[in-house]
C-alpha cells in the first residue's frame, strides 16, 4: 500500500509517496484474536520516532557528536526496517556530517519528512482499526 501526502513546501505543491509495503507485510503476522501487529508497530514508531527527533535536535544544538551519531543510527535503523527510505537517507547524511552549520540544514528536512510519515501512519492506522 502507498499513501500519497500532498504538502506545500516553498510555495510549491509536491506529491510524494510514502511506501507502506514493508509495514503492511507485518500484517501477515497478526493472528485472529490477537492485537494487530501493524497498529502496535505504528504506535511504537510514532512514540519512539518523536523522541528520536527531539534527541537529534538536542544533540545538534549542544554539538554532542556522540549522542547525535548514536540517536541518528538508531532512528535510521527503525525507519529503514519499516521502509521509510527518505528518513534513512537524511539520517545517513547526518551521520557523515562534521560541521555544526550543516546539521541545522538537515534538521528541517528531517522534521518535515518525519511529519509526513506520521501523517501517513495515522491514516493507515485508522484504516486498520476501523
Amino acid at each position: 500500500m502507498t499513501v500519497v501526502i500532498q504538502r506545500s513546501l516553498n510555495q510549491e505543491n509536491e506529491s510524494q509517496e510514502i511506501d507502506l509495503t514493508a509495514l503492511t507485510a507485518f500484517g501477515e503476522m497478526t493472528t485472529d484474536g490477537e492485537p494487530d501487529v501493524v497498529v502496535e508497530l505504528i504506535d511504537l514508531y510514532l512514540k519512539d520516532g518523536a523522541e528520536r527527533v527531539t534527541q537529534i535536535k538536542h544533540a545538534a544544538v549542544t554539538a554532542d557528536r556522540i549522542l547525535l551519531k548514536n540517536v541518528v543510527h538508531t532512528f535510521k535503523g527503525s525507519s529503514g526496517s519499516l521502509g521509510f527510505q527518505k528518513i534513512v537517507e537524511l539520517c545517513e547524511q547526518l551521520e557523515r556530517l562534521e560541521g555544526q552549520d550543516n546539521l541545522n540544514v538537515l534538521m528541517e528536512p528531517l522534521e518535515f519528512e518525519f511529519t509526513r510519515v506520521c501523517d501517513a501512519l495515522w491514516k493507515f492506522r485508522q484504516s486498520r482499526i476501523g
